[in-house]
C-alpha cells in the first residue's frame, strides 16, 4: 500500500496519525504500509506474534515520518484484531528481539516440560 492509497483509505490528522477507526485507528500512517509488508512475507523477524521489519530508505521516502533514528518497525495485531505498530532504534530492536527470543524459549521450555509430567 503506498502513502496515497493509505491516505485516500483513511482519515489522517495533521501529525500523521490514522484517526478512522478500525484496526489501524490511532496509529502511524504507515502501519497499513508496514501490515501489508508483513501480511505478504517480508517481516525481517517474526517471534512470538510480533514482526519486525527493517526500514529501508525506499520506506523513509515514502513516510518521511519514520524518526530519523528508527531502524525497523515492530507489529502486532491483537487478539480484537487491532494492529499497532512501533518505531525501533537499533538498541530497541536489539533488545525487543532478545526479549522475543527469551520470551519464545521459556514458552517452548514450560510447554516441552508440561508435555511429558
Amino acid at each position: 500500500m503506498t502513502r496515497q492509497e493509505i491516505i485516500e483509505a483513511y482519515t489522517v490528522n495533521a501529525r500523521g496519525v490514522i484517526v478512522s477507526p478500525g484496526k489501524f485507528e490511532s496509529e502511524p500512517v504507515f502501519a497499513p504500509y508496514f501490515y501489508g509488508a508483513m501480511l505478504d512475507g517480508f517481516a525481517d523477524e517474526d517471534i512470538g506474534g510480533v514482526a519486525v521489519i527493517n526500514v529501508t530508505a525506499d520506506d523513509r521516502r515514502e513516510f518521511p515520518e519514520l524518526d530519523a533514528d528508527t531502524v525497523a518497525v515492530a507489529l502486532e495485531e491483537s487478539d480484537s484484531g487491532f494492529v499497532y505498530c512501533t518505531e525501533l532504534s537499533e538498541s530497541a530492536r536489539g533488545k525487543l528481539i532478545g526479549e522475543l527470543e527469551a520470551e519464545s524459549f521459556e514458552t517452548a521450555d514450560d510447554e516441552s516440560e508440561s508435555w511429558f509430567e
